[in-house]
Order: structure tokens, then sequence, then C-alpha cells
């Protein structure tokens, strides 16, 4: 359980009000901010990479429909795993660390279908 929420620690830790904690806030806030794009990159390209392992066009359908509703479910979820924190200096940053973790997940699903799909 404290690795699953382990992130939530590292984040109450940022709400401390004080200028020196302020500028590193901005500092994590970026970084968190990168690390998002970075694993949303490496989703999307791995999102194509199954598209072309796929047969046909009925399982790269199903798999772009399915691919839709999930990014709906990620950013959903990341509202509401920071919701104990609506309308606080965390709040995006914590909505963004759940994002990244749920991407990864996803980014490793694809990779086990890739295999699955390729060695069929």
């Amino acid at each position: 359980m404290l690795r699953r929420y382990g992130w939530v620690l590292a984040l109450l830790a940022l709400s401390v009000e004080s200028p020196m904690l302020a500028q590193h806030e901005e500092t994590d806030r970026q970084r968190i901010a990168r690390e998002f794009r970075e694993a949303d990159k490496k989703l999307n390209e791995t999102y194509g990479k199954l598209m072309e392992a796929l047969a046909d066009d009925t399982a790269r359908t199903k798999l772009r429909n399915a691919q839709r509703a999930w990014l709906k479910y990620r950013d959903l979820e990341g509202e509401f795993a920071a919701d104990d924190w609506r309308d606080g200096s965390g709040q995006g940053s914590l909505a963004c660390c759940r994002e990244t973790e749920l991407t990864k997940q996803r980014t490793q699903d694809f990779l086990d279908y890739i295999k699955e799909y390729t060695h069929r």
C-alpha cells in the first residue's frame, strides 16, 4: 500500500509553504510534467507498434476504441486521485503523477500485447 501511494507522500512534502520550497516545487512541477510527456510519448510509440502488429482492421478498430476510452479513464482517474487536494497547490502535480503511473502501466500492457501477437 505504501509503495502504491508513495507518490502521495512525496507530494505532501511539496505542500509546505515556504519561498525556498516554492522554488523547488516549481522545479518539481516541471519534472513531473516532463516525466508525463516522456511516458505519453512512449505510450504513443508503443501504440503505433501494436497497431502494426495487429492482424486486421477489426482488431485495430477495437484497440482504437479501447484506447480512446482508456485515455478518458486515465484523465478522470488523475482528477479523482488528486481530489483531496482540490484547489491546492499540489493538485495538478498529484493528478499528473497518477496519470504518469497509469500511462507507464498501459505502455507495459501494449508491450505484452506486442509480444503475444508477434509470437503467434
